[in-house]
């Protein structure tokens, strides 16, 4: 309900206001990503890896913005995860 309510408020809003939400949106990550990456290899290495595979998809226009942050997002985490596993030594 309240998710329909949003979206009808969102839709009214000026398009000046649309936009500057949309950009709030994007610094509001990067707000919770920064105290994430002090003394965390494993988050820093992650946001550049995603970084480095969404601007590929963002300069080659292979994808979408919105599927480009996902699958970059998505590709990093299972790579990142994919390597510290490696590094495990298994008994």
């Amino acid at each position: 309900m309240f998710t329909s309510v949003g979206h009808l408020i969102g839709a009214n809003l000026p398009q000046f206001l649309q936009a500057a939400m949309s950009i709030a949106l994007y610094a509001m990550f990067i707000g919770l990503l920064v105290p994430s990456m002090h003394g965390n290899r494993k988050v820093v290495s992650l946001a550049v890896i995603a970084g480095a595979i969404n601007s590929l998809f963002y300069f080659t226009g292979w994808l979408s913005t919105g599927w480009a942050i996902m699958v970059s997002t998505l590709a990093s985490a299972i790579f990142i995860e994919w390597i510290s596993r490696k590094g495990v030594k298994r008994s």
